[in-house]
């Protein structure tokens, strides 16, 4: 079943960074997803949607801080305009002022 949902992950047609996000965003659901369930069985710990959801965009922004794509981007855009990143509508340039 993974291999089928990896192997058949639709393309993103958005910015590079929308695209960047879009094509990690599987590994950090399955990577987020057992995590919450091991803290389940063996802390018996509940989660809500909205932690599993912020912990997922929280895994992404981290495994990108290397990219030098994701200098233009914080992580509140991440948490806070995750439609406008996915849907290519979110671009970001950072302008450098010398004096």
């Amino acid at each position: 079943f993974v291999e089928e949902v990896l192997g058949n992950w639709p393309v993103s047609r958005g910015t590079v960074f929308g695209r960047r996000v879009w094509s990690m965003l599987p590994y950090s659901v399955l990577w987020v997803l057992w995590k919450i369930r091991n803290e389940r069985i063996f802390c018996n710990s509940m989660v809500s949607v909205e932690r599993i959801c912020l912990e997922i965009k929280a895994h992404l922004w981290f495994s990108m801080a290397n990219w030098p794509g994701r200098a233009d981007f914080c992580f509140q855009d991440m948490v806070l305009r995750w439609h406008e990143i996915l849907l290519g509508l979110l671009i970001r340039r950072v302008v450098n002022v010398t004096t």
